[in-house]
């Protein structure tokens, strides 16, 4: 119980730090209001588990399929980076874009969060940067939902 509130501090600290950069992508910051803990807490168990290539590949191949459809959902543009890292081993970033009138343009500012959605062998998944992918989504929802 003690790991869970600490994830939880970790994961509201996480979203305060990349809410506060937002500043840098808009001229005016709305209100901005972080979702409830029981609906972090509902984000955080899906990412339960070991999502390792070796022990568990449907575990990290489910966190992969969720976050996309959770980046789509918050309107970002979603695209997936695969690169060689060794032997026939492969790692896949997930980026979420969000667009504005200033992409690609010398105005455009450009800022980036990220986590990490695989894990060791023998984690239990939540301590294994759940609660950074978990904050991560929060970020997307609050950028990407305009």
């Amino acid at each position: 119980m003690m790991f869970i509130r600490f994830a939880i501090c970790v994961m509201f600290f996480l979203v305060y730090l990349a809410l506060s950069a937002r500043l840098v992508l808009c001229d005016t910051l709305p209100d901005i209001q972080s979702d409830s803990t029981s609906s972090l807490l509902s984000i955080l168990k899906k990412f339960k588990g070991a999502r390792n290539h070796e022990s568990r590949p449907e575990g990290k191949q489910e966190a992969r399929d969720y976050i996309i459809e959770t980046f789509k959902k918050y309107g970002l543009h979603v695209w997936t980076e695969r690169a060689k890292i060794g032997g026939n081993l492969f790692a896949e970033n997930i980026v979420g874009m969000i667009s504005s009138n200033r992409t690609g343009t010398a105005d455009d500012q450009i800022v980036i969060v990220g986590a990490h959605y695989d894990t060791t062998n023998s984690t239990t998944g939540i301590d294994d940067n759940g609660s950074g992918v978990t904050a991560l989504l929060q970020v997307a929802k609050n950028i990407g939902e305009q």
